[in-house]
């Protein structure tokens, strides 16, 4: 089977589609105010979706970045989210992202 007919290429797509449409956000562009060219949006999509495919097949998915602005609490708690979702304790990823959405609240009025 191909990566591209496998259903979690299909789901990382959607994934980069909706955070596109939804959250107005290109991974890898934090801040994002021009629309995007939708002749290349499926691109990258498709590109998105193969890396973050083979990150899955090899059990190692990459963050980068540096913390500030106090938010620290609020990565460990997302990224033990993830893990959590990896291991389908879907309970526990839920009250680690309320938390973190908690520091990110505070983080907030800290970087103002």
């Amino acid at each position: 089977m191909t990566d591209a007919a496998r259903p979690s290429f299909a789901a990382y797509r959607d994934a980069y589609r909706r955070m596109v449409s939804e959250a107005h956000y290109l991974p890898g562009i934090i801040e994002w105010t021009e629309p995007a060219d939708p002749s290349e949006l499926e691109a990258e999509a498709d590109a998105f979706a193969a890396e973050l495919l083979r990150q899955d097949d090899n059990r190692e998915f990459r963050v980068f970045g540096t913390t500030g602005f106090g938010d620290q609490p609020a990565i460990a708690f997302l990224l033990h989210a993830a893990q959590a979702v990896c291991a389908v304790d879907y309970e526990l990823a839920g009250r680690l992202i309320r938390m973190a959405q908690r520091e990110l609240t505070k983080a907030r009025r800290v970087a103002s």
